[in-house]
């Protein structure tokens, strides 16, 4: 019965959208009072560490080629991971305003 749990568990992820997460987010952050700390400065601060991490990913790597096809998976895992940390999307345009992102600060 492991792979009707997996399937499961599978589809409960896919069923939570954009705009749960957003608000799941956004009680995270006010929950711990983080909101004061998302000024340009720091959100730039922290976008600078963020895109740091992914360049540190491919700063002996040489050339890469498209697909990565010399790449492990785990290494393959952790670009994605630091990929996400540095995606500047968000669905709605107050939420973009605190995105980490230089254009998006108002």
């Amino acid at each position: 019965m492991e792979g009707v749990k997996d399937k499961t568990e599978e589809k409960a992820v896919e069923e939570i959208s954009l705009k749960d997460l957003s608000r799941k987010l956004e009680e995270f952050a006010k929950a711990r009072d983080w909101e004061k700390y998302h000024s340009p400065r720091n959100l730039l601060l922290a976008m600078v560490g963020e895109v740091g991490e992914l360049s540190e990913i491919f700063q002996w790597k040489g050339e890469v080629e498209k697909g990565l096809p010399n790449w492990e998976e785990a290494d393959k895992e952790h670009l994605g991971e630091e990929l996400s940390d540095n995606n500047p999307s968000s669905e709605k345009k107050e939420d973009r305003r605190f995105s980490p992102h230089p254009c998006n600060f108002q």
